[in-house]
């Protein structure tokens, strides 16, 4: 999806449905193709995109956003910072809180 340019259709598949019964590996590798995807976003357009999630899909994102930032090497950290802002803006502080208390991990 990335490839032909639709991001957000890409990262609204990814947080729509969470792996979070999968293998480790398989979830680390998720991991990495949400950060390409977070890394094919142009900055102006990050908050549409979080905008146009549901309150449940920027969680998962968040979640998302939160295992890109432990693998720095293999993501963008300006982007994955800016996809932080945007979902914090747009879910307020209780995203970072419901993501914390969350023991489902993606």
């Amino acid at each position: 999806m990335v490839s032909s340019g639709k991001s957000s259709a890409a990262l609204k598949e990814a947080a729509g449905a969470p792996m979070y019964r999968a293998s480790q590996a398989v979830k680390d590798a998720l991991v990495i193709a949400v950060g390409e995807v977070f890394a094919s976003f142009k900055s102006a357009n990050i908050k549409q995109a979080v905008e146009d999630l549901s309150e449940e899909e920027r969680d998962v994102a968040l979640k998302y956003v939160f295992r890109c930032m432990e693998l720095p090497q293999t993501t963008n950290c300006a982007t994955v910072l800016g996809f932080h802002k945007a979902i914090v803006e747009a879910g307020g502080e209780g995203a970072i809180v419901r993501v914390m208390m969350d023991r489902q991990r993606v």
